[in-house]
């Protein structure tokens, strides 16, 4: 099955979170995202020129998912500005009790997304 350039794309964008949020972004070289993508470093600056970019787009990505799962709480939450608040707590305190999570992130399904909150476990 060929690649796609967007899947290509979101591989890379992928890789690149995953590396940046467990090292930090001045410890990580290109040569290590397109490892970790496998793909070729030509491939990988074809996506993107250079290492400032690709955080840039890390960042924005990250920001739409974000920003979408937010938008999701208002069709679970209603009342007053404390109700709202006090329900994203709940919900917060529903999902950290799960088995396993680290505080890292939350999978929305309907985003089919992953949405991190916190530092992950090393």
């Amino acid at each position: 099955m060929p690649r796609t350039s967007e899947r290509t794309q979101r591989r890379i964008l992928d890789a690149a979170y995953t590396l940046f949020r467990r090292r930090g972004y001045s410890r990580v070289s290109m040569d290590e995202i397109a490892a970790a993508t496998r793909v070729t470093k030509r491939t990988l600056y074809y996506h993107f020129e250079s290492k400032d970019q690709l955080l840039s787009e890390v960042l924005e990505a990250q920001h739409h998912l974000a920003l979408a799962a937010f938008r999701t709480f208002g069709d679970r939450l209603s009342g007053s500005p404390e109700a709202i608040i006090d329900g994203l707590f709940q919900q917060l305190a529903v999902w950290s009790d799960k088995p396993r999570w680290a505080g890292q992130a939350l999978r929305d399904s309907s985003l089919n997304s992953l949405i991190y909150l916190d530092t992950p476990r090393v």
